[in-house]
């Protein structure tokens, strides 16, 4: 602050000073001619045009002055524009628009073949920052491929070979702010199933996709399973692959006024909080035996990691997976297979939204990976 007001006390040196009092003066001298001398040659004549050249004189002398002192001006209108009380002071939306401005002059002046798309990456990181993150994510698929399914029936009994798996999925989500002020976390999930029938009654679609348990805590509240308070938002596939048909979305259907289905027109599983939501998921899923890749990509950045895959009951299947990540390096994963019917990816660096994982199922066609 004192530094800003030397600049502005430097600037009215004292030779400024006196060419600015004599300017006045000349001023002065000159209303008072026109006012009390009218008639008067030599105040007309001699004294007007001398305190009118006088005037001129000081004014092109302040304006070479000044450009001297533009500079120091310049650095103090910065100063000021860009301290962090000045910062402080605006709101969020303010602060993105000057980033973003500063983001795309950098990017012009040095920068002036930079696609756009790349500078668009940059917004959706830091966009990114701003919402909720995992501490920790992790999540378990056992995947069992000698299960037969009659898809008429849904009897186990009989009917065609089928890839069952049973998931657990537990993480943690927490605020950047981690203080008073309120977030909402999306902590809902979608899956595509292959549907045999053409009824879409939530009864049947829960054979093939079952939850099992719903587990949240919110800010160290006592656990609470809110399985029975999730309905079933069923969609035909616009265009069926080869293996799905529907889209199964899981939403809330309770009364907890802390969970709402829906948040900025968005339907979902949101949920208040200040701090942290912990959070335990199971379910169980049918899908058709041709099925053998599976790929999870996360909603909000984690800051650890891992998934693990076994296939429980066939020893002729080997199970090869990667890291979809972003900025990531190799010494920061971990790729490990104890056996060839079991894989695990770690991760030990931040991921970003959209990263995750690739799992493939593949059997084994030699007797040399049968060994």
């Amino acid at each position: 602050m004192m530094k800003k007001l030397n600049t502005i006390l430097n600037f009215f040196t004292r030779p400024i000073l006196v060419m600015i009092i004599i300017a006045l003066l000349a001023i002065v001298g000159l209303f008072y001619i026109n006012q009390s001398c009218g008639g008067n040659f030599y105040a007309e004549s001699i004294f007007a045009p001398i305190l009118t050249s006088i005037i001129a004189a000081v004014i092109v002398s302040l304006t070479i002055d000044i450009k001297k002192q533009v500079s120091g001006i310049q650095d103090m209108i910065i100063d000021t524009f860009t301290s962090n009380s000045f910062l402080e002071k605006l709101t969020d939306e303010r602060l993105q628009d000057i980033r973003s401005n500063a983001i795309t002059e950098m990017h012009k002046q040095r920068y002036p073949n930079m696609q756009k798309g790349l500078m668009d990456k940059d917004k959706e990181i830091f966009s990114a920052l701003m919402h909720p993150y995992y501490e920790i994510y992790r999540e378990t698929a056992i995947y069992y491929k000698n299960k037969k399914l009659d898809w008429d029936t849904f009897s186990s009994e009989n009917g065609a070979r089928v890839l069952y798996r049973t998931v657990n999925i537990q993480y943690t989500i927490k605020s950047p702010t981690m203080d008073s002020v309120e977030d909402v976390a999306d902590l809902s999930m979608r899956k595509c199933i292959q549907k045999p029938i053409e009824s879409n009654e939530e009864q049947i679609i829960k054979q093939i996709f079952n939850l099992s348990h719903f587990y949240i805590s919110v800010d160290g509240d006592e656990r609470s399973d809110i399985k029975d308070d999730i309905k079933y938002e069923i969609k035909e596939l616009e265009s069926h692959s080869d293996y799905y048909n529907t889209s199964v979305s899981l939403l809330y259907d309770g009364t907890n006024t802390q969970i709402t289905d829906t948040y900025n027109n968005l339907k979902g599983i949101f949920v208040k909080y200040k701090k942290s939501i912990k959070v335990e998921v199971d379910y169980e899923i049918y899908l058709p035996i041709e099925d053998n890749h599976f790929t999870n990509r996360l909603k909000y950045p984690a800051k650890s990691f891992r998934i693990d895959c076994i296939c429980n009951d066939d020893d002729n299947v080997r199970l090869y997976g990667e890291l979809l990540g972003t900025f990531t390096e190799n010494s920061k994963i971990k790729i490990s297979h104890p056996n060839d019917n079991v894989i695990s990816i770690e991760a030990f660096d931040w991921l970003l939204p959209r990263n995750g994982v690739f799992v493939i199922l593949c059997e084994k066609t030699s007797s040399i990976d049968r060994m």
